[in-house]
């Protein structure tokens, strides 16, 4: 939250004609750019993010494919984070577009970006749990470690996405107690991301959640307090002093 208040007031810089047709979905402004020429489909942002990771990130299928007519690589990944258009576009829940990427173009379901993160804990990061559904459908591991051993059950965890958590914890192949490198597990991201209602359904799971300190020593209310959530602090440290555990000031 408080790198959020700090990025207020900071104007994003402006996109290249193409690519911010592309973001904005707009097949038809994307076609009369390439009709009139002079605008290379491979052109890139600050991030090295192509005109088709942005319309797949819009959810436009007709968009993608007259990129692919024209000439654009579609399977080229983001220099930034190293994500493809099957990123983008589970990210965003986008299940037509990761229907045709998968279907039509071939792409590989479990696709790593350079974290060794997937498409499919990416759809879990934004809680788009059919999206998930499908990708499981076709071959996806719901259950892989990326490069910060983190699994699908941080990501939605992080961004607070309840229903998400609830239905991976239905899978017997993830554990919400699961520590990342940094010894986070699915508490530990709520408590971070000032998610209440899901620390509070959270503290109905695995008791060893509340209990668990990460590296640094720090507890789920310790981290709350550190996003600057006070509120959420309070209520886990309430339930870690109800389990006799430690005060947070505590020395681990």
């Amino acid at each position: 939250r408080k790198a959020a208040q700090q990025r207020q007031g900071k104007a994003a810089p402006l996109l290249p004609p193409l690519l911010q047709a592309c973001k904005d979905g707009d097949a038809a402004a994307a076609t009369r750019l390439l009709t009139a020429g002079g605008f290379d489909v491979e052109a890139t942002d600050r991030f090295g993010s192509t005109a088709i990771h942005y319309a797949a990130g819009a959810g436009s299928v007709a968009l993608c494919e007259r990129l692919v007519a024209a000439g654009a690589a579609h399977t080229v990944s983001d220099k930034k984070s190293g994500r493809t258009l099957l990123h983008w576009a589970a990210r965003q829940g986008h299940l037509d577009v990761c229907r045709w990427a998968v279907q039509t173009l071939q792409h590989d379901v479990e696709v790593r970006a350079k974290d060794d993160t997937t498409p499919v804990q990416l759809a879990a990061w934004g809680g788009h749990i059919g999206v998930c559904q499908w990708f499981v459908g076709v071959g996806a591991d719901i259950a892989f470690i990326n490069k910060w051993n983190c699994t699908a059950v941080h990501f939605a965890a992080l961004a607070g996405h309840l229903a998400a958590v609830q239905w991976l914890c239905t899978l017997p192949c993830l554990d919400l107690a699961h520590a990342n490198t940094q010894g986070h597990n699915a508490l530990h991201k709520a408590a971070y991301g000032g998610h209440l209602p899901l620390c509070e359904w959270l503290l109905t799971g695995p008791p060893r959640m509340l209990a668990t300190r990460d590296v640094r020593g720090q507890s789920p209310s310790m981290l709350a307090a550190k996003a600057g959530y006070d509120a959420v602090s309070r209520y886990l440290a309430a339930a870690e002093a109800a389990q006799g555990l430690p005060d947070a000031d505590a020395a681990p």
